[in-house]
């Protein structure tokens, strides 16, 4: 069996394709015809940000659409009308998953999701609505207003999503609902099979739609988000997680006060023997959790807070009760004491694989010691917190298994200083991050432009890719990095994005499905909204979004006439 045969079997190429990116998928239709055809159902099969680079892509995707299983529509409602609705919806076969966001006009989901009820009632798995309805946000990334309203005689956004009958996955995110509306829609649910439920409005839950959560849904969810909650829904929230049984990750966004009363006082791993990761964001009372932390979560292996109290007390009680914490992620506290945080880096370090820390207010040489042995991390980030050269070349001469390294936002008193004594590192070859693949300094700026090469030339190791989004570099100096490392991946600021025709859209760089209202910093939105998955808030996938070539291509290329064993490729994307 020859090289060519070995990639005309589907399975073979499947598993070929998962490692390659976009432009690399688009070349593997030009081998020859046959693996064209494979490759295209491939290309096909998951619509994500790259296909809308593609020249007349709505076109191509209705052309495509019976390969579709996974469609993202993003910022679509100007793109297709009405009659293109329907010839999509005509033509979708397989469909599973829909994730729609940044779509204005309300009506246009409505026409998409009657147009899919009729074929896919029963067979659509996962739905997924963000930023939806409204036409402007604040500088937070809240929404404003509504731009449309439904008409008495007119289904709503929520009674389309209750009619389908087999949701597993139902993802509600920063849209124009009330509360009303989400209880009307889980009032009128079809699906009884609902596994991820992420609710995340403007406005906390009503106590009913948490009482509907828990009879209806408890048992079978192993992933809970929910946005906002009164925190006199206390009991409503023991009973729903007291029958969480299989829960895996819980994520509970901001609590507003009535009454002073801790939450989810009375839970532990008894109730929820499978769950491995929590996320609290944004609760306003001291000590809002602790009686839930005491709880005994040896199995619990990652841990957020977003925009949260951090007392000592807090802190303490998580090193005593979380054995064996993988993850940390402390970003944006409203209020945190140095000696709490100090101590709790201090006792977990040698254990996790991955820390993130932003926005402490304190300098980051305040809470960590040089000394640090952190043999199992893999994954730091550091955001808007001043660093200092020792901290920082203590990580790089003592993290050997650090794959990505972040810094966002941060500052330093002597970023001269800081360079050149990591360059001192790298001559004497205490540079111990050999599995560093992935480096980025976002909206660093440093007067001294120069100090950047310098820092991934001594870095630089085995680097993919570098993320330099928003950092103030000039096109010259972006010009020699890319010539001096062909083999890195860059993604830089916006302006150069004609240049390189980067698929980069201007925000953060940061995956959308993070987190949905982003603030500048997007990986822990202020509005306590996280995307938290497995303890992660940057992700790593958003490194691979980097400098791409398919911006405008044309998806109708012939396979290369010079191979003897092309054929014509008649179906041209088909």
């Amino acid at each position: 069996m020859n090289f060519t045969e070995i990639f005309q079997n589907k399975s073979t190429l499947e598993n070929l394709c998962k490692f390659l990116e976009f432009d690399s998928l688009l070349e593997m239709r030009l081998v020859n015809k046959k693996i064209g055809q494979l490759t295209s159902e491939l290309i096909w099969k998951t619509i994500n940000e790259n296909h809308y680079e593609l020249y007349n892509f709505e076109e191509l995707l209705i052309k495509n659409a019976h390969n579709v299983k996974h469609l993202l529509v993003n910022d679509m409602d100007e793109l297709l009308s009405n009659s293109k609705i329907t010839a999509l919806a005509s033509r979708l076969q397989v469909l599973k998953s829909l994730e729609v966001r940044y779509v204005y006009n309300e009506k246009f989901i409505v026409k998409l999701l009657e147009e899919l009820h009729g074929k896919f009632e029963h067979k659509l798995e996962k739905l997924s609505l963000t930023f939806i309805g409204a036409d402007e946000y604040d500088s937070q990334g809240r929404l404003l207003k509504r731009k449309h309203k439904k008409n008495s005689n007119e289904n709503s956004i929520y009674d389309c999503v209750a009619m389908f009958t087999n949701l597993k996955s139902l993802i509600i995110g920063q849209m124009m609902s009330t509360p009303q509306d989400i209880n009307s829609m889980l009032i009128k649910m079809q699906s009884k099979n609902l596994k991820h439920l992420t609710l995340d409005i403007e406005e906390p839950l009503l106590e009913e739609s948490v009482q509907i959560i828990t009879e209806r849904y408890a048992q079978n969810l192993n992933f809970l988000e929910i946005g906002k909650l009164y925190n006199n829904s206390a009991d409503e929230m023991n009973n729903l997680l007291r029958k969480a049984e299989n829960l895996e990750s819980l994520t509970i966004g901001d609590v507003f006060e009535d009454i002073p009363k801790q939450l989810i006082s009375e839970i532990s791993q008894k109730d929820c023997p499978k769950l491995k990761s929590i996320n609290l964001n944004g609760h306003p009372m001291v000590n809002q959790y602790n009686n839930f932390l005491k709880n005994n979560w040896e199995n619990v292996i990652s841990l957020a807070f977003t925009g949260s109290m951090l007392s000592s007390e807090t802190c303490d009680i998580i090193i005593n009760n979380f054995k064996d914490l993988k993850h940390l992620s402390i970003l944006a506290p409203r209020q945190c004491d140095q000696r709490g945080i100090s101590n709790l880096i201090d006792k977990t370090i040698e254990q996790l694989s991955e820390l993130q820390i932003a926005s402490l207010k304190m300098d980051l040489s305040k809470i960590w010691k040089p000394t640090y042995k952190m043999q199992n991390m893999e994954n730091l980030m550091f955001a808007e917190i001043k660093i200092d050269p020792k901290s920082i070349t203590s990580i790089l001469s003592n993290c050997e298994n650090l794959s990505e390294l972040v810094f966002d936002s941060t500052t330093c008193d002597d970023p001269e200083k800081l360079v050149s004594d990591i360059e001192k590192l790298s001559r004497e070859n205490k540079i111990q991050t050999h599995n560093l693949t992935s480096l980025a300094l976002i909206a660093i700026n440093w007067e001294d432009e120069t100090l950047i090469p310098r820092l991934i030339k001594a870095i630089n190791k085995s680097l993919e890719a570098v993320d330099l989004s928003s950092t103030q570099i000039s096109e010259e100096t972006v010009d020699q990095l890319e010539e001096d490392y062909p083999d890195i991946r860059f993604n830089f600021l916006e302006e150069f994005e004609s240049d390189f025709e980067s698929e980069y859209d201007g925000s953060s760089g940061y995956e959308d499905g993070m987190s949905q209202g982003e603030s500048p910093l997007s990986m822990y939105p202020d509005n306590g909204q996280s995307g938290y998955f497995g303890g992660a808030y940057y992700d790593s996938a958003a490194m691979k979004k980097v400098v791409s070539k398919n911006k405008g291509k044309n998806f109708n290329n012939k396979p290369n006439p010079s191979n003897e064993n092309d054929e014509s490729n008649e179906n041209d994307v088909d």
